[in-house]
């Protein structure tokens, strides 16, 4: 892996969030601005970018490889719950363990995990991580929001989605090795191209409604960032190392808190500042830890 290129990848993510950032302070973009970009991102941009990374190659042997990388992937996003668990109970919370639970269980791996791996490692990475994406759809609104309401009927119509929709066509491209016409695979790899610097521009903008004055206060910030920043995918690297060689999926694990804790936070009436901070502190430190997380593990001397 070329660290010179992943570093200044990641510098460039952040000056866009650092735009998104002084735009929200400066109004530029307003709360329902950032909601309705979310909403394209989400409906449009983020299923092109998955459809457009298998549209021209397949980056699969076969149909035993599909399923083989799903499988993995279903591994890692069970492996997230007693280790979720565990990690609640070694910081001695008492309060809010669920909130606790379910941000260190999930990761913004669509938001944000998606568009920085297919922008550092490529679209055939991306592919990798779109398939992520497919189980922890069912970790996020299967056990997540049952975290949240433990009443909330299940919903398989939150759960298939725009993206994991696009996931499951990608499969199929995979698994029937098609290939898309060229009309439609530059559709969608110029729909597919707003995803990444759309996604950080609103980060950033969400990260300026975020108030610092309460990070001193809050004693467990600290512990509770550094496991989940680094001890948690470095977990994920100990369990997969035997039967994974790439970097994308432990990748996705390095991502920070999901930006769904605050949604689900604020629908179920729970702390949404906790889920604030959270989201703020982990998204700032991902700069750096996703670099160290990679020189550490995979560059070799």
């Amino acid at each position: 892996m070329d660290m010179t290129t992943l570093i200044t990848q990641m510098l460039v993510l952040t000056i866009v969030m650092a735009i998104g950032f002084l735009a929200r302070r400066t109004q530029v973009m307003d709360a329902g601005f950032s909601r309705q970009l979310s909403g394209l991102l989400l409906r449009i941009a983020i299923p092109a970018m998955i459809i457009a990374s298998v549209g021209k190659e397949n980056p699969f042997a076969d149909s035993g490889e599909i399923l083989a990388v799903l499988g993995i992937c279903t591994l890692v996003n069970l492996f997230m719950i007693p280790l979720a668990y565990c990690l609640v109970w070694v910081l001695r919370i008492r309060e809010q363990r669920e909130l606790y639970q379910f941000m260190f269980a999930l990761s913004n791996a669509g938001f944000m995990g998606l568009p920085i791996i297919t922008s550092v490692f490529g679209s055939t990475a991306g592919v990798y991580a779109a398939l992520f994406l497919l189980p922890n759809n069912f970790l996020m609104f299967g056990y997540g929001m049952r975290l949240f309401r433990k009443d909330e009927p299940f919903s398989w119509k939150q759960i298939f989605n725009a993206p994991v929709c696009a996931s499951l066509i990608a499969c199929v491209i995979c698994l029937l090795r098609l290939k898309l016409p060229p009309v439609i695979q530059e559709c969608a790899e110029l729909l597919g191209s707003m995803t990444t610097p759309c996604a950080m521009l609103i980060i950033g903008a969400s990260l300026a409604d975020t108030r610092l004055s309460d990070l001193r206060k809050d004693r467990l910030i600290v512990p509770f960032t550094l496991l989940r920043m680094f001890f948690v995918p470095l977990c994920c690297y100990g369990m997969l190392r035997l039967v994974v060689t790439d970097e994308t999926l432990i990748q996705v694990c390095a991502m920070p808190v999901a930006t769904n804790a605050v949604i689900f936070a604020s629908s179920c009436g729970k702390d949404t500042g906790l889920c604030s901070r959270t989201v703020f502190v982990t998204t700032l430190l991902s700069v750096i830890s996703v670099p160290l997380l990679c020189a550490l593990l995979f560059v070799r001397a």
